[in-house]
């Protein structure tokens, strides 16, 4: 989905309340009222950068995105609203068919706050916002940019936790003067789905704790949204490894719009998250970024530049591990549902995969035709 429209100033109860007015009802089950919506994405992709094995060609045409989203939900007598979502992606490229499959128990009149159990984001990817949360289009480097190219194997992007979908326990509470707050528990990273095989022995991050809290005001034309947020995991240990850096996360962000105009920034430091005692010693961390972003929309376009920076420390005699992105993007509603978008990035990358002189500069154009329902 589109991460600037789902993030930009706006809490996860909203977004969840919203859906029924967005999705087409589709049936109702014997129980609970059916709804179904989706993306597809088609994009086209220019690039020229100084690491051109593999893709000597310089350009690509991917069918980037096609997730179809389900949710089942009913409002019992007491006034409890309960359901289920299931997110599939349905693009053969996709290597996990159930993007999110998880159960919500929420109240209708927003007193009790939100419980979601299974296979989700934690409150830190749904309540964290930054100068991405204001980017036009794909949201520039936290977009598709990676994909065509090549970072290195240490780009980690918009990074707000380690959890990803895994399954998890989500409780977020009311929102009460404008402040929210949502905690998380995820037993083991690398549990997703029914997976019973999965050990507490093979380098993920286990008994993990995440907590955020944001903060959305409105005055007149003026919205500004503050956001924090921590998480906190034992780092498992490998068989025949040493032990990985426990999960230690911290993120802050914030958005400012005014009429037309959006502007926002965030920070997340990974502190020593999966690096090995070893590699500790050595002088290596997981790294840290900052971003910023400006929007200007009017109607059915908007145009924006964002700019992106990542420092990872690397071991004494190999320089710090870096990436720099500037993005210009756009969108045009061209009717409804369908919106064309542009993204312009300048990308730099030194010292990729740890290691001394291994840098790559890149220029990409990528096109966007996004049919959402």
């Amino acid at each position: 989905m589109n991460r600037a429209a789902l993030l930009g100033g706006t809490a996860l109860v909203a977004v969840m309340a919203a859906l029924p007015a967005t999705a087409g009802t589709v049936g109702t089950g014997d129980s609970l009222a059916v709804t179904l919506e989706g993306e597809v994405r088609v994009s086209l992709n220019f690039r020229d950068q100084d690491i051109t094995a593999g893709t000597g060609r310089g350009f690509g045409l991917h069918t980037d995105e096609a997730e179809l989203v389900i949710e089942a939900r009913n409002v019992a007598d007491n006034g409890i609203l309960y359901g289920v979502q299931i997110v599939l992606n349905v693009n053969t490229d996709d290597t996990t068919n159930g993007d999110k499959v998880f159960a919500f128990i929420d109240d209708d009149n927003d007193r009790l706050g939100r419980i979601e159990i299974g296979d989700t984001d934690d409150v830190i990817d749904n309540m964290i916002v930054g100068g991405y949360s204001v980017l036009a289009g794909r949201a520039g480097y936290d977009g598709e940019l990676a994909d065509v190219i090549a970072m290195g194997d240490n780009w980690f992007g918009i990074h707000k936790g380690n959890t990803g979908k895994a399954t998890k326990i989500n409780y977020f509470t009311p929102r009460i003067a404008g402040f929210q707050v949502g905690v998380s528990l995820t037993p083991d990273t690398g549990s997703q789905g029914a997976s019973f095989s999965q050990r507490d022995d093979n380098g993920d991050y286990e008994n993990v704790f995440s907590v955020a809290a944001n903060y959305v005001g409105a005055y007149d034309n003026l919205t500004v949204t503050l956001a924090i947020g921590a998480e906190f995991g034992d780092g498992e240990t490998s068989t025949g490894a040493a032990t990985s850096g426990d999960a230690e996360t911290f993120v802050i962000g914030a958005t400012v719009e005014f009429g037309s105009f959006s502007v926002g920034a965030g920070y997340g430091d990974l502190a020593e998250g999966g690096i090995t005692d070893a590699n500790q010693a050595l002088g290596q961390d997981a790294g840290e970024y900052w971003n910023v972003g400006a929007k200007y929309a009017s109607g059915p376009w908007a145009v924006s530049v964002g700019y992106y920076r990542s420092e990872i420390s690397n071991q004494a005699g190999v320089g710090d591990t870096k990436h720099t992105v500037l993005s210009f993007d756009g969108e045009y509603e061209i009717a409804p549902g369908w919106t064309f978008a542009g993204s312009l990035n300048f990308a730099d990358a030194e010292n990729r995969n740890r290691t001394a002189g291994d840098d790559n500069d890149g220029t990409a154009l990528i096109l966007y035709n996004i049919f959402a329902f």
